[in-house]
């Protein structure tokens, strides 16, 4: 979005523990380009914000900072490069990890959705608020929705109805007990069920079993042209997690789609060259000159900070060769400003990232920080 053209935006994050509110511009074509559209926006640094776009409105509700949690919303007209407070202190609770979506509405403004999250009393809310005015007010739909208070769920808002899926909570020893008797312990609750709602959040309808497994922190894209919805990543529990560290979790590398919400296709269990080591993946559609998925993810992958581009489009020989063409010219750049070993980045890393076969992926990796996608 933004005057940049098509592109997908970083936003914010942290980098080795250090809040950032910077802004990212990637460019994922034939010659992808990584621009900084801001190097500190007008909102506080934060992690665990909630981000969305809608046409070329860039907005960002929530998160937390040095445990200060924020219930502010702020809106960018110019893909990132400046931003302006549409509410300072909105009516619902401050909170992290909250499902955030948007829509077009009327007389040119933009309709939000915040559901659940984490608030600054402890608690995982049930609560949906909407905005009809690109956020500058809000409106309580519902206080009790019949899922049950999460965070980290995904949400979107097509075919005239809102789509809530996945997330998680920390069941405590106490609320254990009282569930499942005296002797139960504390644990995390993971979520892979859909929740439809066609009445803007009212009231919400279970569509029943999912193929894949629960997660947070997901990304659904949705391709307006073939009325396809792409449910790509997330963070799960790790199915082999160590014994001092029971609640481990890892990166779902995995992309399915549908139409409805009510039945799932599998396109691949392990999308290529993204590491299940990732601590998140975040995804955005590009449509230009046809539709892509373009994923972005921060990783552990010997250089700290590396941030991987996929991009999905049924790839031709020619066009893969371009592309390994384009990494080493990355791997170039990184020997030039990092002192990264070129036989290094040509033996160990590009083998891994071009794929020479057609209707594949093709990928390439760009420094970066590790950071939360819009």
């Amino acid at each position: 979005p933004g005057t940049g053209g098509e592109a997908v935006l970083l936003v914010g994050g942290h980098d080795q523990g250090r809040m950032l509110n910077d802004v990212w511009r990637v460019t994922p074509r034939d010659a992808p380009l990584v621009t900084m559209a801001c190097s500190s926006a007008a909102w506080e640094p934060r992690l665990g914000f909630s981000a969305v776009t809608v046409g070329d409105a860039v907005f960002v509700v929530g998160g937390f900072a040095e445990q200060v949690l924020f219930n502010d919303c702020w809106r960018s007209l110019d893909g990132g490069e400046t931003w302006e407070c549409m509410a300072r202190a909105a009516p619902f609770s401050r909170r992290y990890d909250t499902a955030f979506a948007g829509a077009p509405g009327e007389d040119g403004q933009v309709q939000l959705w915040v559901a659940g999250g984490f608030t600054d009393s402890h608690d995982y809310v049930r609560d949906v608020w909407h905005s009809t005015d690109s956020g500058e007010t809000w409106n309580l739909v519902t206080l009790e929705a019949e899922w049950s208070g999460r965070r980290g769920s995904s949400l979107v808002f097509r075919n005239g109805e809102l789509m809530l899926l996945g997330g998680s909570r920390y069941v405590t020893a106490a609320l254990a007990q009282s569930l499942h008797g005296p002797s139960a312990r504390a644990y995390w609750q993971w979520f892979s069920e859909v929740w439809v709602s066609q009445d803007m959040g009212a009231s919400w309808a279970h569509l029943g079993r999912t193929p894949f497994s629960p997660r947070v922190q997901a990304s659904l894209v949705e391709d307006l042209q073939s009325d396809t919805l792409y449910l790509v990543g997330g963070i799960t529990k790790s199915p082999n997690p160590p014994r001092n560290d029971p609640h481990a979790r890892t990166a779902c590398c995995d992309v399915w789609s549908t139409r409805t919400g009510r039945g799932w296709e599998l396109l691949t269990d392990q999308i290529p060259a993204i590491d299940p080591r990732l601590h998140t993946i975040r995804c955005g559609l590009c449509t230009n000159p046809e539709p892509r998925l373009a994923v972005l993810g921060g990783g552990e992958l010997g250089m700290k900070g590396l941030v991987s581009v996929v991009c999905w489009s049924g790839v031709d020989r020619p066009a893969a060769k371009r592309q390994a063409k384009l990494t080493m010219m990355i791997g170039a750049g990184l020997y030039r400003t990092h002192g990264f070993p070129a036989d290094v980045w040509r033996t160990g890393v590009m083998p891994y990232l071009v794929l020479l076969k057609p209707g594949l992926w093709d990928s390439l990796w760009m420094p970066n920080f590790l950071s939360l996608g819009a």
